[in-house]
């Protein structure tokens, strides 16, 4: 399957410009054809968010994350990771896949390192909305990683919209019309989260 996106958006949240992702995008030869596909570090981003905002990390985009960090390891630009997650509102999104990311290694890849830096973990812990989200991880890793992950709606919807309203206020993008449009956009999707699980069947076991 192949999904594209001119501008990255879940749930009405911009969380990109589909333009810097271009300028960014490298090559690949397949078949005499040279394919372009996002930088490293775009591709791990969109990954983590989407995964997030799905309330769910499966085991799939968890591999591909492990298999981004694995083959550019000496070449990842954290540094741009961070400064996306920061820019765009999305920390907690990115913060929350590189604990799993960095369980995964420790629970499946031993005696494998994990790539990720210990100094970019501290970064991310600077925000209160990352110290929300380690306590409940921390309770978690108590119990040995299995998939998919499960993100609580309190984290992936709650508490990121109010992480991704203060770097739009911040920004002078915060419009009436964009906060109506916001919590229309956030009540469809709990009410689709209710149905779905009062049916006995989990919105986010559909994303594989």
């Amino acid at each position: 399957d192949v999904e594209l996106y001119p501008d990255g958006i879940w749930y009405r949240r911009r969380i990109c410009d589909g333009s810097d992702v271009i300028s960014r995008r490298q090559y690949v030869c397949i078949e005499d054809s040279e394919v372009p596909f996002p930088a490293p570090e775009d591709d791990l981003y969109f990954v983590a968010v989407h995964g997030y905002y799905d309330l769910t990390f499966t085991l799939a985009m968890i591999l591909h994350g492990s298999q981004i960090l694995d083959m550019y390891k000496d070449s990842f630009n954290w540094e741009r990771l961070v400064r996306l997650a920061y820019n765009y509102g999305t920390i907690d999104a990115v913060y929350l896949y590189l604990l799993v990311l960095n369980k995964y290694y420790e629970d499946y890849l031993y005696p494998k390192q994990s790539p990720i830096p210990s100094s970019v973990i501290a970064l991310f812990e600077k925000s209160w909305m990352c110290r929300s989200i380690k306590k409940w991880y921390v309770k978690k890793q108590q119990e040995s990683l299995s998939f998919p992950v499960h993100i609580p709606f309190s984290l992936g919807r709650i508490h990121s919209s109010l992480n991704y309203y203060i770097v739009k206020f911040r920004r002078n993008q915060f419009t009436p019309l964009d906060t109506i449009c916001d919590v229309l956009s956030q009540i469809r999707h709990l009410d689709f989260n209710l149905r779905q699980n009062l049916q006995g069947t989990s919105f986010s076991d559909s994303h594989v």
